[in-house]
């Protein structure tokens, strides 16, 4: 029996945890070599899901993303020809399914895979999808726009002057990945222009998910009753630290307000933030794996003892949680958590994370 109580015994249950979960993962590839949601028609496709499970299972230590190198290589071509048909991160036949999304998780993946995966000409295609569908004057919104620097769900060729609703959380990813390229003057504006719009999520403890004003995809509502004042929550606030944490020192953390009030959210059993709602609004759990997978990889910022209680507690939430087969599924359906690819590739990179942070 593992001894938890020693750095060396966490880090091996964790890695456990996390082998299993990505063990789960293969055996879910199609033989197209894309994965599809059997859950949702939107994800059926593919290319969304294929694109995350490929940014997680490139999150695993290097000894054993090598054990997957086949999974990787067919994930890869099966987004390959979507992209050559159609310019976009697309399946092969050219569906398209949340492709920002889609494209952000794609070149974080090949980045950290690096050899063979990468490709001058597929990572191009990709910042340049990224960067034209940002809701700029490309898209056919004024820089005095709201929502102007963000990014929804959608590519300048899908629409113009309309969105789907920006967020903190696709834009975040999206920064993230431009990041990891060499920068170029379009690169370089694209980045701002989104951080511009990430600071404007911020909140007086955290973030929100969207700069709209009185939008509803503000989760946790609004602290006044004109519904100008976004509340913040737990996944949304952890986006907002993540394009942060690119540009501030270490010794900055420690007095920002989104990380101190990230590190009294003491219980893991929930998402926080959403304590004033209605228990039926289900906001608590429904995104309680995708929160792990963006609190994980920010302990590093946290006080050393705070460090080591937010580690043990995500890892012991997930233990809790994990079905026979080692994959992971969020009783509540309120963000598609409740498909097991999308909940294990969560738990997955929070494991991964954790692994590192244990090592």
């Amino acid at each position: 029996m593992q001894d938890l109580s020693s750095t060396e015994g966490l880090q091996q249950e964790s890695l456990e945890q996390l082998v299993r979960g990505a063990k789960y993962l293969r055996l879910q590839i199609g033989r197209d070599g894309g994965w599809h949601s059997h859950h949702y028609g939107q994800l059926k496709d593919g290319a969304a899901i294929t694109a995350l499970i490929l940014y997680t299972l490139a999150k695993l230590p290097a000894a054993q993303r090598a054990k997957f190198t086949p999974e990787l290589l067919r994930g890869q071509a099966f987004l390959s020809a979507g992209l050559a048909k159609k310019q976009a991160p697309a399946a092969p036949d050219g569906t398209l399914d949340f492709p920002t999304y889609a494209a952000a998780h794609w070149l974080l993946a090949i980045q950290a895979l690096g050899g063979d995966f990468r490709n001058d000409k597929t990572e191009e295609l990709l910042a340049k999808f990224l960067v034209e569908s940002q809701l700029t004057e490309g898209r056919g919104f004024a820089s005095d726009h709201p929502q102007y620097g963000g990014w929804d769900f959608l590519s300048r060729a899908d629409a113009q002057g309309i969105t789907t609703g920006t967020s903190i959380s696709v834009t975040s990813l999206v920064i993230r990945a431009l990041l990891t390229l060499p920068e170029t003057n379009e690169r370089e504006l694209s980045i701002e222009r989104g951080t511009d719009y990430v600071h404007r999520c911020r909140t007086k403890e955290g973030f929100a998910f969207t700069t709209e004003p009185m939008s509803l995809s503000n989760k946790a509502g609004y602290v006044d009753s004109k519904q100008l004042e976004a509340r913040p929550y737990g996944s949304a606030t952890c986006d907002g630290v993540l394009v942060l944490a690119a540009a501030k020192s270490d010794h900055e953390w420690k007095s920002d307000a989104a990380i101190v009030w990230l590190q009294k959210q003491l219980n893991l059993e929930i998402v926080p933030g959403f304590e004033t709602l209605p228990q039926e609004v289900d906001w608590q759990r429904g995104l309680r794996y995708y929160y792990y997978a963006s609190l994980a990889p920010l302990l590093v910022h946290f006080t050393p003892n705070n460090r080591a209680t937010f580690a043990k507690g995500i890892l012991a939430e997930l233990k809790k949680e994990v079905r026979r087969d080692g994959s992971w599924a969020n009783a509540s359906s309120r963000m598609r958590e409740d498909d097991p690819l999308i909940a294990t590739a969560f738990a997955v990179q929070a494991l991964a994370s954790l692994t590192a942070h244990f090592a």
